[in-house]
Protein backbone atom coordinates (compact mmCIF):
# COMPACT_ATOMS: atom_id res chain seq x y z
CA UNK A 1 0.00 0.00 0.00
CA UNK A 2 1.17 3.49 -0.70
CA UNK A 3 2.36 5.81 1.60
CA UNK A 4 0.45 8.69 2.84
CA UNK A 5 1.55 11.96 1.13
CA UNK A 6 3.55 14.89 2.80
CA UNK A 7 4.48 18.08 1.75
CA UNK A 8 8.00 18.06 1.38
CA UNK A 9 10.21 14.89 0.76
CA UNK A 10 13.94 15.41 2.10
CA UNK A 11 16.81 13.18 0.47
CA UNK A 12 20.16 13.01 2.49
CA UNK A 13 22.94 11.07 0.75
CA UNK A 14 24.81 11.19 4.68
CA UNK A 15 28.60 10.77 5.19
CA UNK A 16 29.24 8.21 7.11
CA UNK A 17 31.86 10.31 8.89
CA UNK A 18 31.22 13.08 10.69
CA UNK A 19 33.10 16.44 9.30
CA UNK A 20 32.74 15.31 5.61
CA UNK A 21 29.26 16.94 3.43
CA UNK A 22 26.58 15.50 2.82
CA UNK A 23 24.13 15.91 -0.23
CA UNK A 24 20.38 17.24 1.20
CA UNK A 25 17.91 17.60 -1.66
CA UNK A 26 14.05 18.67 -0.58
CA UNK A 27 11.52 17.92 -3.23
CA UNK A 28 7.80 18.95 -2.61
CA UNK A 29 4.47 17.27 -3.61
CA UNK A 30 4.21 17.93 -6.80
CA UNK A 31 8.31 16.51 -7.49
CA UNK A 32 9.23 20.05 -7.80
CA UNK A 33 13.56 20.30 -6.22
CA UNK A 34 12.76 23.35 -3.72
CA UNK A 35 15.95 23.01 -1.63
CA UNK A 36 19.25 21.79 -2.59
CA UNK A 37 22.32 22.08 0.06
CA UNK A 38 26.15 20.50 -0.11
CA UNK A 39 25.53 20.18 4.13
CA UNK A 40 28.95 20.29 6.61
CA UNK A 41 27.48 19.22 9.90
CA UNK A 42 24.71 16.80 10.99
CA UNK A 43 23.13 20.24 12.55
CA UNK A 44 23.11 21.72 9.09
CA UNK A 45 21.32 18.81 7.96
CA UNK A 46 18.45 19.10 10.81
CA UNK A 47 18.21 23.23 10.00
CA UNK A 48 17.05 21.78 6.93
CA UNK A 49 14.70 19.48 8.56
CA UNK A 50 13.28 22.14 10.62
CA UNK A 51 12.48 24.59 7.57
CA UNK A 52 9.64 21.95 6.27
CA UNK A 53 7.26 20.99 8.93
CA UNK A 54 5.44 17.67 7.84
CA UNK A 55 8.08 16.62 5.97
CA UNK A 56 9.34 12.93 5.26
CA UNK A 57 13.18 12.01 5.51
CA UNK A 58 15.08 9.41 3.11
CA UNK A 59 18.21 8.27 4.37
CA UNK A 60 21.50 6.97 2.74
CA UNK A 61 23.05 5.49 5.31
CA UNK A 62 22.20 3.25 8.79
CA UNK A 63 20.78 4.93 11.55
CA UNK A 64 20.25 1.84 13.77
CA UNK A 65 22.49 -1.18 14.31
CA UNK A 66 21.63 -3.73 16.97
CA UNK A 67 24.18 -6.63 15.74
CA UNK A 68 27.77 -6.69 16.74
CA UNK A 69 28.81 -8.90 13.68
CA UNK A 70 27.41 -9.65 9.88
CA UNK A 71 24.83 -8.00 8.45
CA UNK A 72 21.63 -6.39 9.76
CA UNK A 73 18.38 -8.08 10.00
CA UNK A 74 17.03 -5.20 7.33
CA UNK A 75 19.95 -6.10 5.11
CA UNK A 76 19.53 -9.86 5.24
CA UNK A 77 15.78 -9.43 4.22
CA UNK A 78 16.72 -6.95 1.59
CA UNK A 79 19.29 -9.18 -0.09
CA UNK A 80 16.88 -12.20 -0.10
CA UNK A 81 14.92 -9.90 -3.23
CA UNK A 82 17.92 -8.31 -4.66
CA UNK A 83 20.72 -10.65 -4.78
CA UNK A 84 19.75 -12.09 -7.83
CA UNK A 85 19.55 -9.00 -9.16
CA UNK A 86 23.66 -8.35 -8.33
CA UNK A 87 22.94 -6.00 -6.00
CA UNK A 88 24.60 -6.49 -2.23
CA UNK A 89 24.90 -4.30 0.69
CA UNK A 90 27.74 -3.97 2.78
CA UNK A 91 27.81 -5.35 6.08
CA UNK A 92 27.54 -2.80 8.78
CA UNK A 93 27.33 -3.77 12.45
CA UNK A 94 28.98 -2.11 15.56
CA UNK A 95 32.23 -4.15 15.89
CA UNK A 96 32.86 -3.10 12.34
CA UNK A 97 32.04 0.95 12.60
CA UNK A 98 33.78 1.21 16.29
CA UNK A 99 37.48 0.06 14.09
CA UNK A 100 35.90 2.38 11.03
CA UNK A 101 34.79 5.43 12.36
CA UNK A 102 35.80 7.68 15.01
CA UNK A 103 32.51 9.48 14.93
CA UNK A 104 29.86 8.32 12.81
CA UNK A 105 27.43 10.65 11.69
CA UNK A 106 24.14 8.58 11.34
CA UNK A 107 23.80 8.26 15.50
CA UNK A 108 23.77 12.07 16.07
CA UNK A 109 21.22 12.33 13.01
CA UNK A 110 18.99 9.93 14.08
CA UNK A 111 18.86 11.02 17.47
CA UNK A 112 18.66 14.77 16.54
CA UNK A 113 15.95 14.03 13.98
CA UNK A 114 13.98 11.75 16.63
CA UNK A 115 14.12 14.79 18.88
CA UNK A 116 12.07 16.86 15.65
CA UNK A 117 9.56 14.31 16.26
CA UNK A 118 10.30 11.99 13.06
CA UNK A 119 11.25 8.37 13.14
CA UNK A 120 10.65 5.27 11.87
CA UNK A 121 7.74 4.63 14.12
CA UNK A 122 6.09 7.51 13.06
CA UNK A 123 6.58 6.54 9.41
CA UNK A 124 8.26 9.97 8.91
CA UNK A 125 11.51 8.35 8.12
CA UNK A 126 13.26 5.58 5.94
CA UNK A 127 16.78 4.72 5.35
CA UNK A 128 17.13 4.60 1.50
CA UNK A 129 19.83 3.02 -1.03
CA UNK A 130 19.74 4.70 -4.14
CA UNK A 131 21.39 1.87 -6.19
CA UNK A 132 18.36 0.26 -4.87
CA UNK A 133 16.09 2.54 -6.49
CA UNK A 134 18.29 3.09 -9.52
CA UNK A 135 18.00 -0.42 -10.41
CA UNK A 136 14.32 -1.09 -9.84
CA UNK A 137 13.33 2.47 -11.88
CA UNK A 138 16.04 3.73 -14.03
CA UNK A 139 18.26 0.95 -15.13
CA UNK A 140 16.11 -2.27 -16.58
CA UNK A 141 16.70 -4.13 -12.81
CA UNK A 142 20.49 -3.68 -13.42
CA UNK A 143 23.46 -2.22 -11.17
CA UNK A 144 24.26 1.43 -12.39
CA UNK A 145 27.90 1.28 -11.73
CA UNK A 146 28.69 5.09 -11.23
CA UNK A 147 30.87 5.52 -8.39
CA UNK A 148 34.30 6.35 -8.62
CA UNK A 149 35.90 2.58 -8.24
CA UNK A 150 34.86 2.41 -12.37
CA UNK A 151 36.64 4.28 -14.84
CA UNK A 152 36.06 7.53 -15.62
CA UNK A 153 34.83 7.43 -18.90
CA UNK A 154 32.02 4.82 -18.06
CA UNK A 155 30.85 6.60 -14.65
CA UNK A 156 30.42 9.88 -16.56
CA UNK A 157 28.36 7.84 -18.93
CA UNK A 158 26.37 5.81 -16.13
CA UNK A 159 25.87 9.46 -14.32
CA UNK A 160 24.19 11.03 -17.33
CA UNK A 161 22.18 7.93 -17.90
CA UNK A 162 21.10 8.58 -13.65
CA UNK A 163 21.10 12.59 -14.21
CA UNK A 164 18.74 12.33 -17.48
CA UNK A 165 16.35 10.01 -15.87
CA UNK A 166 16.25 12.00 -12.56
CA UNK A 167 15.65 15.62 -14.25
CA UNK A 168 12.62 13.15 -16.36
CA UNK A 169 11.05 12.61 -12.79
CA UNK A 170 11.53 16.21 -10.96
CA UNK A 171 11.10 19.17 -11.97
CA UNK A 172 14.76 20.53 -11.34
CA UNK A 173 15.97 24.33 -11.76
CA UNK A 174 17.99 25.00 -14.32
CA UNK A 175 21.35 26.32 -12.20
CA UNK A 176 21.38 22.64 -10.96
CA UNK A 177 21.60 20.95 -14.35
CA UNK A 178 25.57 21.22 -14.63
CA UNK A 179 27.22 19.54 -17.64
CA UNK A 180 29.29 16.48 -16.12
CA UNK A 181 31.86 17.31 -18.72
CA UNK A 182 33.01 19.91 -17.23
CA UNK A 183 33.43 18.23 -13.31
CA UNK A 184 36.87 16.68 -11.89
CA UNK A 185 37.66 15.48 -8.24
CA UNK A 186 35.83 16.77 -5.68
CA UNK A 187 33.16 18.11 -7.87
CA UNK A 188 32.48 15.70 -10.00
CA UNK A 189 31.48 13.49 -6.46
CA UNK A 190 29.71 16.34 -5.48
CA UNK A 191 27.62 15.84 -8.13
CA UNK A 192 27.66 12.38 -7.39
CA UNK A 193 26.09 13.44 -3.94
CA UNK A 194 23.71 15.47 -5.35
CA UNK A 195 21.92 13.22 -7.69
CA UNK A 196 22.07 10.26 -5.37
CA UNK A 197 19.94 12.73 -2.56
CA UNK A 198 18.09 13.46 -5.41
CA UNK A 199 17.17 9.32 -5.26
CA UNK A 200 16.49 9.28 -1.70
CA UNK A 201 14.20 12.38 -2.07
CA UNK A 202 12.44 10.75 -5.00
CA UNK A 203 12.64 7.40 -3.76
CA UNK A 204 10.32 9.50 -0.93
CA UNK A 205 7.75 10.36 -3.15
CA UNK A 206 7.33 7.24 -5.33
CA UNK A 207 6.49 5.51 -2.36
CA UNK A 208 3.26 7.66 -2.25
CA UNK A 209 2.40 6.49 -5.62
CA UNK A 210 2.83 3.05 -5.97
CA UNK A 211 3.65 0.47 -3.71
CA UNK A 212 7.16 0.07 -2.31
CA UNK A 213 9.02 -3.00 -0.38
CA UNK A 214 9.97 -2.25 3.19
CA UNK A 215 12.74 -4.34 5.23
CA UNK A 216 13.14 -4.27 8.52
CA UNK A 217 10.45 -2.00 11.76
CA UNK A 218 10.88 0.24 14.12
CA UNK A 219 13.44 -1.35 16.40
CA UNK A 220 15.85 -2.28 13.83
CA UNK A 221 15.42 0.76 10.94
CA UNK A 222 12.78 0.28 7.34
CA UNK A 223 14.51 0.38 4.53
CA UNK A 224 12.41 1.44 1.70
CA UNK A 225 13.16 0.90 -1.57
CA UNK A 226 10.70 0.02 -4.89
CA UNK A 227 10.42 -3.50 -6.45
CA UNK A 228 12.47 -4.42 -9.05
CA UNK A 229 10.68 -4.41 -12.30
CA UNK A 230 8.64 -1.74 -12.02
CA UNK A 231 8.78 2.18 -13.99
CA UNK A 232 8.59 5.72 -12.42
CA UNK A 233 5.53 7.39 -12.20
Amino acid sequence: MPLTPAPFYIGIDLAWAEGNPSGVAVIDADARLVAYCYADTVEAILDIVRAYPGCRVGVDAPMIIPNATGHRPNERQFLKTFARYGLGVHAVNTQLFEKRFRRYAGFALYEGLKAEGIGFEEGTLFEVYPHATILALFNDSKVLRYKASVPKEARLGAMAKLQTALFEVLTVPNGLKTPLGTLRGKALKAEEDFLDSLVCAYTLYYATEKRCLKFGDAEIGVLLTPPPGVTPS
